[in-house]
């Protein structure tokens, strides 16, 4: 039997193993998705409705083989220090890719729309109990531009 959390300024909170859901409104929800990096050194959770990644072809995420999910900031929770975090920029130095000094795994990035706000690029290989057949894969040709 999945726990239930209710909070009146949180709204309902439902925990089925590595997932939760937030029932803001009754007809809202949201899942909150477990993450880390390999070694587990790096730890969040993120909360949003994870259907549809971007696969993006410039030189660092083809290498990586990154599917990217975007949403705002303030959707990403660190459950371990910020001082676990290691940061790597390049070209126009637009985008903070977070990265673990250990393992070496980026589970995340940062950066801001076109419209100046704060935005995480979740790397959803690193939460575990998204189904990645079942996502809705966008591809972004970087290298053309």
């Amino acid at each position: 039997m999945p726990a239930v959390h209710g909070d009146s300024r949180a709204g309902l909170s439902v925990n089925i193993g590595w997932r939760s859901v937030v029932f803001a409104h009754p007809e809202v929800f949201h899942m909150i998705h477990q993450g880390s990096c390999h070694c587990g050194r790096i730890a969040y959770e993120v909360e949003g409705d994870i259907t549809q990644v971007t696969q993006c072809n410039c030189s660092h995420c083809a290498r990586k083989g990154f599917l990217l999910w975007f949403g705002p900031r303030s959707a990403l929770r660190l459950k371990t220090p910020e001082s676990a975090l290691s940061e790597y920029t390049f070209n126009r130095h637009h985008i903070r890719h977070q990265l673990c000094a250990v393992c070496g795994c980026e589970p995340f990035a940062f950066g801001m729309d076109s419209k100046g706000a704060d935005t995480v690029a979740v790397n959803v290989r690193c939460l575990p109990d998204i189904d990645l057949a079942g996502l809705r894969v966008t591809h972004f040709d970087r290298r053309s531009l």
